[in-house]
């Protein structure tokens, strides 16, 4: 894992911050992988002897069900034995010990979770205390919502169709009364479309100058005319236009409590990982101790 780490980031790295940067990618990974352990073996302890062989099991199958071929499609490989030299290659780990891994992480990541009250619900004068101590983070630039229905030239025989084909969008909102949302997902082929045609600018958006001159200028739930660019053809409406200021609190309330919880579960987490390590006796390489240093010597005459 270090080394697969260390060769992505190395590419934008100096050779003076490779030999810092290899040492703070290792204590990081190495640190992750003694908190892995110490779940897992802690999980080991504790659940029925039984149990264990059935979880493993199933986090066994789904390494094979959907890590495998993941991993295959991700790598362009067509086969186990092409995976396995590649995962020497990339993390010097060869696919058997992947999957032992990989078992163990699920394992330890699972006892986690069950070990801490993620799920508890952050109270509201919580939540409240923070939007008023935190005010900055909600600060909101002005920002227009806007809806958009687009066709691109390049997709019809000519302009003449590509316009046409933007009027029937037109006339299924204004006339026929179809929902925005849906005519954006069936037939516009703008960016948002996807999204039922909702879109969000601030003035730091790059729109075309006709799009923006509209958005400007269009009063609050009123469509505009067709606008031709060199994309295509569009008709816009506006939304919603909401000042500058700090976001209303009912709008950040959502946001605050699912920041507050992801503290709440990090402090336990750590907490929990505390006490694991101070009920067994943990040293790493990097750790000042006789098991280190002798450890130390040994790599050093292997290398």
């Amino acid at each position: 894992m270090i080394k697969s780490e260390m060769a992505q980031r190395a590419r934008s790295a100096s050779p003076e911050q490779l030999a810092e940067l290899h040492d703070e990618i290792a204590e990081r990974v190495i640190n992750r992988m003694v908190d892995q352990k110490l779940l897992f073996a802690d999980a080991a302890d504790k659940l029925p002897a039984e149990a264990l062989p059935h979880i493993e099991k199933q986090f066994a199958d789904r390494f094979e069900e959907y890590e495998v071929p993941r991993m295959l499609k991700a790598g362009k490989l067509k086969s186990r034995e092409e995976l396995d030299e590649k995962l020497q290659e990339m993390m010097g780990m060869s696919l058997e010990q992947r999957r032992s891994a990989f078992i163990e992480q699920a394992i330890a990541m699972q006892w986690i979770r069950e070990q801490i009250n993620i799920e508890q619900e952050i109270a509201y004068s919580d939540i409240a205390a923070y939007y008023r101590e935190h005010a900055d983070e909600f600060q909101r630039s002005a920002t227009t919502i806007w809806e958009h229905l687009m066709t691109r030239t390049v997709e019809f025989p000519s302009k003449k169709d590509a316009f046409s084909a933007l009027c029937e969008m037109g006339n299924a909102v204004m006339v026929q009364k179809r929902p925005w949302e849906d005519v954006a997902k069936e037939k516009s082929h703008g960016p948002t479309a996807d999204k039922g045609g909702r879109c969000e600018w601030t003035g730091e958006e790059s729109l075309d100058d006709k799009l923006v001159e509209a958005i400007k200028g269009l009063p609050v739930g009123e469509m505009s005319k067709i606008i031709g660019t060199w994309q295509g053809f569009h008709i816009v409406r506006v939304v919603e236009r909401r000042p500058a200021g700090i976001a209303p609190f009912e709008e950040v309330q959502k946001e605050i409590a699912k920041k507050l919880k992801l503290q709440r579960a990090e402090r336990a987490e750590e907490k929990f990982l505390a006490e694991l390590r101070a009920k067994r006796h943990v040293w790493t390489i990097l750790d000042d101790c006789p098991e280190a240093q002798a450890a130390r010597q040994v790599i050093g005459a292997i290398r």
